[in-house]
């Protein structure tokens, strides 16, 4: 949505000046720099603008959008015309840093833009910060026309950008055959080579572009090798190019011994390459190589002698005829003959080797053949090693080997492990000197790959240690080469990119284990994995950055009655070892802080000389109002070292019924949940949460209590008023007012010590407080504006421990009426609901374009909610092809529809459906729009607007309302908002978004979410939301 204004007036001259630009409005643009004085207007001429993912000027900005007028005005007050962009983003979703004017109007074919910037003397070579120059733009994106003004205009046909090719070799790549014969005839070199040794003719035959291929040939082209050996057509049969190579081998100019490579090559790929695969074709074009080879029988052609090799089974690659019949029929054997024939054209030391091989090993070890699956990836490991290729991806396939073959309890060597390992460690060194040595080639996109790699060997190197054991039943008896692999691993110090160490990963149950099989034989936590790794020397007190020490981590295991051993076990081994449970991490927690379960704190306890009785009687005296149905020392608090901090977050629902207040609560319990200093309780109605959703609540760390049902209490929210008699928290969380009354209950009856109180929704209009969310599901009603509710609720808030304002808007508010008691608000603003972020939309529009009205509320309240405006914005359209589509019209359909037809919106472009009941429903709605608008300034509408927009589905928000508030914060977002209640200013806007490509509408989207969801991050805001009830209870 970046191409679309914002609105508000503007008073920065800058941005003034850059938003008329970036929008064509030359009078707005020619008023504002004749106003300002003459620094003032250098300034504004010159200043890059942040607008979403453009970082640019004015005059970049307007001839990236083709605004001839302004950029001619823009040169009249004597912009820059060499002023580079920070980055702007050009078609194809391509960001671009430094990107001049004349660049950005040729990316986006503006040839007019073109003309008079190069009469004004642009520079036509003018590169990038990435290299590229203005004619590279105009082959990548095929702008013939402004090809030939550039090369008019003394463009150089072959500068290259680094490494990457020239203008001939993006032209021939991308199919553009008219500027790719442009070039040819303006002395474009045809034989030019990039980084990786190809030419134009090597871009054009491997994306199988026959026609620019012969114009190549026909005007000399030579059929130069690459780095990796293969020449244009070899490439094209190696990318199972099947047309081209049969195209190519009829050429004059390909000699016997070419196409006899180009056959056979083609016939041993098609063997091996899952995408292409199909094993008479693959048997067929071998044996046309064969019989090329002998069609002068008295002269053959014969192959090279190649010593046999085990990853081929021993296998002899046939010499003739009657030697390839014998393997028709049998897949295996023509599977190894192409493997075979591959690597005598490409060479043994040629990374292109290696995919098949790890391929065919594959099928073979799903098939149970894994001798031979090891000898494959075992040959292709050494090869990937000696060309310097990254090698993590394939030590994770033998991981994932080994795991599978202890899960079918075969026997295999221990020795084979320790050299994976082995490899493993050698890399890691390699690729850990190249980042401390790493001189001025190795660019920040490298730096991120290699750091990528490292993480990759990092875990890769924890699932061979955790497979070591199940390989060999006495760990300290065993060498693994007597430790030494260990040491020299451990030495290297590796780490997460999160910072944790292999200690860290070892000790913590919820460590991510991502391969299958791996995840299918080994467990977390695994005390003989760290035994090991404190056998190599990892240091036990080691801290992530929160300050954790695997000690830390391991506290936080609630295991199992099976698991109770485990535990103890690697407790003991970490504090036998001299793990410290006095170091405290970044939240001032110790480790008996962050204890889990009893056992733990017992353990602790023993070896810190602190009496269990003490801890447990202290726990007792802290909490000695609790009711007397609660059993001692069950609530824990940070102040004691009996435990962490119970959390109780008051629920009514997990998924179901679909509320945008399900998103919240589940997305806000989740990412308490990360914490190791709390233990999050969901407490929730008898039955309201089905087994799935308990699964899954605790396989993120929550503890599900329920509450069952009471005689007289039809609500089942009501119900949570009388939790298990077990039940007590040392803070409770209420979403909003009616769980705020829970809450209230709860803590009057010493079921907590401390209550938060979360607030929605404001009714500024009334000057009220709602508390209540309104959802999509929520049809109740009309927000109550009696004196007595809104006691009730702002008494809530001041009897609260602590409150939480969802957003800014509302938190500000909260602030001023709360300030009387010098109680503080906290601003937290819900993030992207990660269960929409998944969605995928249809790349193509429809013949129609749906516009998704948000709301909450009913008919009878649609049209006090601005719902007119998108009315009349359609009617002001004129276009029958728009439609408005309604959720929740049950009363009054006919008093809707009539008002609607006041707006002079015809029936048939309205459409009105159901309240979406469940979280298939509300993706099925967001998937049949292609556009939504949030026109009510009311607060309850906003969690609705969070679900599109987590959705992917590009908006509009009014400019007084709380989510626009949120939206302002991020780049991308003031382009989403329209301040402004003019139906003619939403039709302009409506309109504009129908005529952006659909794709490129949709990656906005995609960025604007992104944005969104780096501006208000869940895990920092929550964070800092726990050191605040941290600080409240050790302040109690």
């Amino acid at each position: 949505m970046g191409s679309v204004p914002s609105h508000g007036l503007a008073k920065n001259p800058t941005t003034q000046v850059y938003q008329a630009s970036r929008d064509g409005r030359t009078s707005d643009l020619d008023n504002f720099l004749k106003q300002l004085d003459g620094r003032k207007r250098k300034s504004a001429l010159e200043t890059k603008t942040k607008d979403g993912d453009d970082f640019t000027t004015p005059l970049v900005i307007a001839a990236r959008n083709g605004n001839l007028d302004a950029v001619k005005i823009l040169l009249k007050y004597n912009a820059d015309i060499e002023a580079r962009a920070g980055t702007v983003k050009l078609q194809d979703k391509i960001d671009v840093a430094g990107c001049t004017a004349l660049c950005a109007a040729v990316a986006s074919g503006h040839l007019d833009v073109v003309k008079v910037l190069l009469k004004q003397n642009a520079k036509v070579d003018e590169r990038t910060l990435t290299n590229s120059t203005p004619l590279r733009a105009a082959a990548y994106f095929g702008r013939l026309e402004i090809a030939r003004l550039l090369v008019e205009n003394g463009a150089d046909v072959d500068a290259s950008k680094g490494g990457d090719g020239t203008s001939l070799s993006v032209a021939c790549f991308h199919g553009h055959t008219g500027v790719v014969k442009f070039l040819i005839e303006h002395g474009a070199n045809m034989n030019v080579q990039d980084i990786d040794g190809n030419t134009p003719l090597h871009d054009g035959m491997r994306k199988g572009h026959i026609e620019i291929a012969d114009k190549l040939l026909s005007h000399g082209a030579l059929q130069l090798q690459n780095k990796h050996r293969l020449t244009p057509l070899l490439m094209a049969s190696n990318c199972c190019e099947i047309e081209m190579v049969e195209h190519f081998i009829k050429h004059p100019k390909c000699t016997k011994e070419h196409r006899i490579d180009a056959l056979e090559l083609l016939g041993a790929t098609i063997a091996n390459d899952p995408d292409a695969y199909d094993i008479d074709a693959a048997f067929w074009y071998i044996k046309r190589g064969m019989e090329e080879r002998f069609q002068d029988k008295s002269h053959p052609l014969l192959k090279r002698h190649r010593e046999p090799n085990e990853a081929y089974q021993n296998r002899k690659e046939s010499q003739t005829l009657e030697e390839l019949a014998l393997l028709e029929g049998d897949d295996n054997a023509i599977h190894m003959e192409g493997l075979i024939i591959r690597e005598r054209i490409l060479g043994s030391d040629n990374s292109e080797v290696c995919s098949p091989l790890n391929y065919r090993g594959a099928v073979l070890a799903d098939s149970g053949n894994f001798d031979h699956c090891i000898s494959l990836w075992y040959h292709a490991l050494k090869i990937r090693t000696r060309c310097n290729k990254p090698v993590a991806m394939y030590l994770e396939n033998f991981a994932g080997l080994f795991a599978d073959m202890i899960s079918r309890k075969l026997v295999w060597e221990i020795n084979l492990l320790q050299e994976i390992f082995e490899q493993l460690v050698s890399e890691y060194e390699k690729l850990t000197e190249k980042l401390q040595n790493r001189n001025l080639q190795v660019g920040y996109e490298e730096v991120k790959a290699i750091e990528q790699e490292l993480e990759r060997l990092t875990y890769c190197a924890l699932y061979l240690l955790m497979i070591y054991p199940k390989v060999t039943h006495a760990v300290e008896n065993q060498k693994l080469s007597r430790l030494h692999l260990v040491q020299r691993f451990i030495r290297l110090v590796p780490r997460t990119r999160d910072g944790d160490t292999l200690l860290h990963l070892a000790a913590c149950y919820s460590t991510a284990i991502k391969d299958f099989h791996v995840r299918s034989v080994c467990k977390l936590p695994c005390v003989k994995t760290v035994t090991v790794l404190l056998l190599g020397g990892v240091d036990v007190n080691a801290v992530n950055p929160k300050g954790d020490t695997p000690l830390h981590v391991a506290v936080t295991f609630k295991p199992s009655p099976k698991e109770a051993d485990t535990l103890k076990a690697m407790l003991e081994l970490l504090l036998d070892s001299g793990a410290d449970p006095k170091l405290k991490n970044i939240y001032g927690l110790t480790a008996m802080d962050c204890c889990a379960t009893d056992d733990s704190r017992r353990i602790l306890s023993d070896r810190s000389g602190v009496d269990i009785t003490t801890i447990e009687s202290r726990a007792q005296t802290d909490f000695l109002h609790s009711s007397p149905q609660d059993p001692v020392g069950q609530s824990t608090t940070i102040n004691q070292s009996s435990g962490i901090v119970k959390l109780a977050v008051l629920g009514k629902d997990w998924c179901f019924p679909f509320t945008a207040f399900s998103y919240l609560t589940k997305e806000f319990a989740v990412h308490l949940a990360k914490h190791h200093g709390l233990e999050v309780i969901f407490l929730v109605p008898d039955k309201s949460l089905s087994e799935e959703d308990k699964k899954e609540a605790n396989s993120r760390g929550i503890t599900i209590v329920e509450a069952k049902a009471h005689p007289g209490f039809p609500d089942p929210v009501d119900w949570l008023c009388f939790p298990p008699n077990d039940f007590f928290a040392d803070v409770v969380v209420a979403l909003d007012d009616n769980l705020g009354k829970i809450a209230y209950v709860l803590s009057e009856h010493l079921r907590s010590r401390k209550r938060i109180q979360m607030v929605h929704s404001l009714n500024t209009e009334t000057g009220t407080f709602s508390f209540r969310l309104y959802c999509l599901s929520n049809e109740s009603g009309k927000l109550s504006s009696s004196r007595r509710k809104h006691q009730t609720n702002i008494g809530m808030c001041e009897r609260a421990d602590l409150v939480v304002g969802l957003g800014s808007k509302i938190a500000d508010e909260l602030n001023a009426s709360l300030r009387y008691l010098n109680k503080q608000v906290v601003n937290l603003t819900p993030g992207i609901f990660s269960e929409l972020s998944d969605m995928t939309h249809a790349k193509e529009d429809g013949r129609n374009f749906r516009i998704l009205v948000l709301s909450g509320n009913e008919s009878a309240e649609l049209f006090h909610d601005r719902f007119h405006i998108a009315a009349k914005a359609i009617s002001l359209l004129r276009d029958k092809t728009f439609y408005l589509v309604f959720t929740g019209v049950k009363k009054d359909k006919s008093d809707f529809l009539k008002k609607c037809s006041e707006c002079n919106v015809a029936e048939q472009q309205l459409i009105i459906k159901n309240f979406p009941v469940s979280e298939k429903d509300l993706k099925r709605l967001f998937c049949e729009v292609d556009l939504a608008i949030l026109l009510s300034a009311e607060d309850e509408c906003r969690l609705i607007a969070l679900c599109a927009l987590s959705a992917g589905l590009p908006l509009y928000a009014c400019g007084d309302s709380a989510f626009a508030a949120s939206l302002k914060e991020v780049p991308l977002g003031t382009a989403s908002i329209i301040d402004s209640e003019d139906a003619k200013i939403w039709a302009d806007s409506i309109r504009k978004a129908r005529e952006t490509d659909r794709e490129i509408r949709l990656e906005q989207a995609t960025m604007l979410r992104s944005q969104f969801e780096e501006t208000y991050n869940w895990d920092k805001q929550v964070d800092s939301l726990v050191k605040k009830i941290l600080d409240m209870l050790q302040g109690d």
